[in-house]
């Protein structure tokens, strides 16, 4: 008989994949339930494919990030003409469309 609600979904859980080895956590609050892995179940290493998207859009978005703040920074000094950082980074934006062909 289910305790609480997670006892009531994990069950179900468990039962219905068939792979789930639920049991109640030492170190967790009382009634709480940690989900461990089981022998059998086999995690894959994520691959190169995925890595280079997630560089890439990694990059995209730190860049344009770094421009948009540059640009605020100069726009908030009352500069007229943009920064050595902001133009270096004006001159990198231009990249990123070829990120999505990568």
């Amino acid at each position: 008989v289910p305790q609480t609600w997670g006892d009531l979904v994990l069950g179900s859980v468990e039962t219905s994949l068939g792979f789930l080895d639920v049991k109640p956590s030492t170190r967790a609050a009382p009634g709480a339930l940690a989900a461990r892995p089981s022998e059998n179940q086999h995690f894959r290493e994520v691959s190169t494919t995925v890595w280079c998207v997630i560089v890439l859009t990694c990059m995209a978005m730190g860049l344009l990030t770094l421009l948009a703040i540059s640009k605020n920074v100069d726009e908030q000094a009352g500069r007229r003409e943009p920064s050595a950082l902001t133009a270096t980074l004006m001159a990198a934006a231009p990249a990123l469309h070829a990120a999505p062909m990568l």
